[in-house]
């Protein structure tokens, strides 16, 4: 596969399933340390990672769900360029909250390929790159 040939589609599928694999892990190691909290029930007190482990759930399902939409329904999501947009970007909000810098630039990066990718969709149907015909000859 080439670089220069890959779509801001490609890109928002690999930027959101990465995004999906990496909070899934991380929400999966929360739930096992709040399995290790509870059968100790040193960490358990405040209940602070239960609230973090549901929210870094919900932020998998998100990257989950723009995932699925960016695969299945690319035309329908890409064609509603803000309502994609905003879709994406929400996710930002959490994480600028809690001041994870890194990956709310990492989501950025993503939402503006979402933007690129709504940019090249046009009535329904996605945009090419501009060839120019040899069929003809040189003018």
């Amino acid at each position: 596969m080439k670089w220069r040939k890959v779509t801001p589609r490609a890109m928002v599928i690999v930027y959101y399933g990465c995004f999906a694999v990496f909070w899934t892990g991380i929400a999966a190691t929360l739930v096992n340390a709040d399995d290790l909290a509870g059968a100790f029930d040193a960490l358990r007190r405040g209940g602070g990672s239960r609230h973090a482990s549901i929210g870094i759930i919900a932020l998998a399902a998100h990257a989950v769900a723009v995932v699925l939409l960016a695969w299945k329904a690319n035309r329908w999501f890409f064609a509603h360029g803000p309502l994609a947009v905003a879709f994406c970007g929400v996710a930002l909000v959490p994480l600028v909250r809690n001041v994870w810098l890194v990956p709310a630039f990492l989501y950025l990066i993503a939402v503006l390929h979402v933007w690129l990718a709504s940019r090249r969709e046009s009535l329904g149907s996605v945009q090419t790159t501009r060839r120019h015909s040899t069929a003809s000859g040189p003018i």
